[in-house]
């Protein structure tokens, strides 16, 4: 089992969103990059699928830290973060992959090319960040500051020509 458990509170979310986003470390030059991806929650781990010709894969190989996003699809500013390591595993017949496909799409999953190699990420966390609560709304200085942005943006707003013409 992983070191960073996921609160109570916090499994339905990897149990009803379908996607999320995974952040890796570019091997080329250690930039971060994070790309929207399907997931498996197997009640213990996160689990992706990749291409071995994919560059989050030369990522992983190169430096197996990773980090992982999901929102709550029923409440936008609830989250799951887990940040951990990835395990690579080879996967030749795509198993994993047909299985997020058919639960995202209900259907049957038959895009790879002939001779695709995939693996599966097994992500073993180490830290894990739930926000626990819904955002409050603003309140005092926060209030003020959000409270400014909108006039600035309605005194530099450029008007919709669609509407202009009605």
């Amino acid at each position: 089992m992983s070191d960073a458990r996921i609160p109570a509170t916090h499994v339905g979310i990897l149990e009803t969103a379908l996607l999320a986003m995974a952040s890796t470390i570019r091997h080329k030059d250690g930039l971060i990059s994070t790309n929207p991806v399907g997931f498996d929650w197997d009640g213990e781990f996160v689990r992706l699928s990749t291409l071995k010709s994919r560059v989050k894969y030369r990522n992983l190989v190169a430096n197996p830290q990773i980090t992982f996003c999901v929102v709550d699809p029923q409440m936008p500013t609830r989250y799951i973060e887990i940040r951990g390591v990835a395990e690579l595993t080879d996967d030749p017949e795509g198993t994993l992959n047909k299985k997020m496909f058919r639960r995202m799409s209900g259907k049957e999953f038959d895009l790879d090319e002939p001779g695709a190699e995939r693996v599966i990420i097994r992500i073993a966390g180490l830290d894990t960040h739930a926000l626990r609560r819904p955002a409050r709304p603003a309140r005092g200085r926060h209030r003020k500051v959000r409270d400014a942005r909108v006039s600035v943006a309605r005194k530099f707003a450029v008007p919709n020509p669609l509407q202009a013409s009605r």
